[in-house]
């Protein structure tokens, strides 16, 4: 749906889109960005009234709106319009199928609202490979205008991969054809499917590929667990993991850790 608005300094008009956790939580320090002011005012449509840049992403109920700007393969420049101030945001990942994901709640319980952002690094494996983008925001307000500037905290899909993988551990079960998985203390009990042999060898392989999403007010995580075995020649997929991401306002952390055996698409989505 479109809406016509006039940006500050009047330069020129936009048209837009519309569990309990399981010990302690593991944490990672946040990357974080300063932005301090907008950029130039980027004439989203052209002189026909057709949209220049696609909106990606949108919340109009709260006046953000999110556009693709340019770049190459999975990676380029994207721009956050909030109540009439634009924001570029460099090397924020998008696919073209593939949209961004906003949501702006009060994710650290500060009292304030902050966006967040999850962008699209890849999907090779066939499962969504995610970054995620807090933004703690901050008003100015002066006679006519509000200035918004952002603190920008990321977790990346690495650094949420990592954090589960070191609570990752697999061995040979003692019947053929089984591992056994160890996941944050607990042991799961893994059949392979058509009794393949497990590879133990420097060949193995055992590592969470992550996507967050929204939910409710939160932040899930979803993680596809693979390993290699004898009988094929790429990583073959066993199970599922779950968990929820939080934010304190400094760190991230990762809480309610669970697994699923999934043995009906074990190789659906690393075999695409």
């Amino acid at each position: 749906m479109k809406r016509i608005f006039a940006l500050v300094l009047g330069l020129g008009l936009l048209a837009g889109c519309g569990a309990a956790a399981r010990g302690e939580p593991e944490t990672t320090t946040a990357s974080h960005t300063k932005w301090p002011e907008p950029i130039p005012a980027l004439a989203p449509t052209n002189s026909d009234g057709r949209e220049r840049f696609p909106c990606v992403a949108s919340l109009p109920e709260d006046d953000i709106y999110l556009y693709w700007i340019r770049g190459s393969r999975n990676r380029g420049r994207m721009v956050l319009f909030q109540e009439d101030q634009e924001t570029v945001f460099d090397d924020w990942g998008y696919e073209k199928y593939n949209y961004p994901k906003l949501a702006y709640s009060d994710f650290d319980g500060d009292g304030k609202k902050e966006i967040a952002v999850i962008t699209i690094v890849g999907s090779g494996t066939g499962i969504l490979l995610t970054d995620l983008h807090i933004l703690k925001v901050e008003k100015k307000y002066v006679p006519n205008v509000t200035e918004i500037s952002y603190e920008e905290f990321t977790f990346t899909n690495e650094e949420a991969a990592s954090i589960i993988d070191n609570k990752l551990s697999c061995k040979q079960g003692t019947q053929p054809g089984t591992l056994e998985l160890t996941l944050d203390g607990k042991r799961h009990l893994i059949t392979l499917d058509k009794g393949e042999t497990w590879r133990e060898d420097g060949g193995v392989s055992v590592e969470p590929h992550i996507e967050f999403m929204f939910e409710g007010e939160g932040i899930h995580i979803n993680a596809g667990v693979s390993t290699f075995v004898e009988e094929v020649p790429w990583n073959t997929y066993i199970a599922d993991i779950t968990a929820n991401a939080t934010f304190d306002g400094k760190e991230f952390h990762i809480t309610n850790i669970d697994f699923e055996p999934t043995q009906e698409r074990k190789h659906e989505r690393y075999t695409r």
